[in-house]
């Protein structure tokens, strides 16, 4: 299910990814979506929160693990202060939330919850 209402600014594959929605929603921030086993909507649909926009799966390089989703939200402009030396460190300019796996029968928190123990930026 979709978290947040947006357009829908890519819908596709992607090798690491595999199956992958993109959604620009609110604040003109990114929702992906990755490892979907199906997409079920298409490129620029207008998405509603809650509405079923693809099926947990095991796509891209998560073929060999038990089907989940990797979640994330990100600016669309830098947040300097967020950057580190780390290998990765750049994306923590843009990432407001990491990735938040979820796999079968586990019970994924709402949003604002999640977000309040895993967000690298406030909202």
């Amino acid at each position: 299910m979709s978290s947040t209402y947006g357009i829908v600014v890519y819908k596709g594959k992607r090798p690491l990814g595999g199956n992958s929605i993109v959604i620009l929603g609110p604040k003109w921030r990114i929702h992906y979506y990755a490892h979907l086993r199906e997409i079920k909507t298409g490129f620029l649909n207008f998405v509603s929160q809650n509405k079923v926009i693809g099926t947990v799966g095991k796509t891209g390089n998560a073929k060999n693990k038990p089907s989940h989703l990797h979640y994330s939200v990100m600016s669309l402009t830098p947040h300097p202060w967020d950057w580190d030396n780390s290998k990765q460190g750049w994306k923590k300019l843009f990432l407001l939330i990491q990735r938040l796996c979820c796999y079968p029968n586990t019970e994924l928190r709402s949003l604002k919850e999640h977000t309040k123990k895993h967000t690298i930026t406030k909202w």
